[in-house]
C-alpha cells in the first residue's frame, strides 16, 4: 500500500506541475513544524529552530544575514486553515494565471508577490508603534496568493468563478473583496503585518501585468537568454535587425490586443489561432 502511494505520489509531482510541487512543499513543511512543536519541543521556553530560520523576522539584520528566509516563509504554515485556505487559492488562481499567461510567468509572479509582500511587512513592523516591544515575524503563502488573485483580476476581469451558495462571480469583486477587508483589518493588532504582506503581493500582482501589457517581461530578467546577433557594420545586417524587431513588435502588439480582449470578454472569446499564439508566446 505505501509503495503504492509513493508511485502515485511521485507521479503527481513530476506530472502536476509548478502548483502541485508548491503544495506539496507547503505540506511538508507544516508537517514537520508541527511534529516538532508536539513532540519535541515539550518545554514552553523551547525554541522551534526550523520555524525561526525559515521565518521572515521583524528584524532586517537577521534577514539580510538568513537570506533564504525571504523565499523559505513563503512554505511555512503553522496552522491547519491558514494552509488550507491559501493552498485552495493558490491551486484555484494559479491555474487561472498558468493558463492565461504561461508557467514562467506564474512562478515570477508567486515568488516575488511573496517577496514584496515580506517588504510591506517589514515596513507595517516599523511604522506601527504597537510593534515595538513585540517579537514579530511573517510567514505563509498568503501575499503570494494575493498575488496571483491580482494577476488574474488584471488579466481577466469577468472571468467567473462559481462560488458555494452565492453563484457565479467575477474575480475583479473576490480581489476587491479581499483588498478590501485587508484594508479595514490592516491597523488591528491582531495581524496587521500580515495584512500589510497581503496588500504588497496584490499591489506587485496587479502591476505585473500592468507592465506585462506595455511590453515589460519581468521574466526577462531571471531566464538566460542568449547573447543575439552581434552588431553589423554592413547595410545587410542593418537591414535584417529592422524586419527582426518589426516581427517583434508585431508580436507584442498581438499578445497586447489578446490580453485586452481576454479583459473585455473572458478567454472563451478567443478564437483557435488566438489561444495557440498565446501558448507559444508564454512557452517562450
Amino acid at each position: 500500500m505505501f509503495d503504492e502511494l509513493y508511485q502515485d505520489l511521485k507521479y503527481q509531482l513530476r506530472v502536476g506541475g509548478f502548483i502541485i510541487q508548491i503544495i506539496f512543499a507547503c505540506i511538508v513543511l507544516f508537517i514537520l513544524a508541527n511534529i516538532l512543536n508536539s513532540f519535541f519541543l515539550t518545554d514552553a521556553n523551547s525554541e522551534n529552530l526550523l520555524i525561526k530560520y525559515t521565518s521572515l523576522s521583524g528584524e532586517v539584520i537577521f534577514n539580510l544575514k538568513h537570506f533564504w528566509v525571504w523565499i523559505t516563509h513563503i512554505f511555512l504554515h503553522l496552522s491547519f486553515f491558514h494552509l488550507l485556505f491559501n493552498m485552495l487559492n493558490l491551486y484555484w488562481f494559479g491555474m487561472i494565471v498558468e493558463d492565461l499567461i504561461g508557467t514562467k510567468h506564474l512562478k515570477i509572479i508567486f515568488f516575488l508577490s511573496g517577496i514584496i509582500g515580506g517588504i510591506f511587512f517589514l515596513i507595517s513592523a516599523h511604522v506601527f508603534p504597537w510593534y515595538a516591544h513585540t517579537k514579530l515575524s511573517a510567514y505563509g503563502a498568503s501575499g503570494s496568493v494575493m498575488g496571483l488573485i491580482f494577476a488574474a483580476a488584471a488579466i481577466s476581469p469577468n472571468y467567473k468563478m462559481r462560488l458555494i451558495l452565492i453563484g457565479d462571480v467575477s474575480i475583479k469583486y473576490i480581489a476587491l473583496t479581499f483588498v478590501l477587508l485587508d484594508f479595514i483589518f490592516l491597523t488591528q493588532v491582531d495581524n496587521s503585518g500580515g495584512h500589510a504582506a497581503h496588500i504588497g503581493g496584490a499591489f506587485f500582482g496587479y502591476i505585473y501585468i500592468l507592465l506585462l501589457r506595455k511590453g515589460v517581461d519581468l521574466t526577462s530578467i531571471f531566464t538566460r537568454k542568449s547573447s543575439g546577433i552581434k552588431r553589423a557594420k554592413g547595410k545587410t545586417r542593418m537591414l535584417t535587425g529592422l524586419s527582426r524587431q518589426s516581427v517583434k513588435e508585431k508580436k507584442e502588439y498581438n499578445l497586447d490586443r489578446i490580453l485586452e480582449k481576454i479583459k473585455q470578454k473572458g478567454i472563451k472569446s478567443l478564437t483557435t489561432d488566438e489561444k495557440s499564439f498565446l501558448d507559444n508566446h508564454s512557452d517562450r
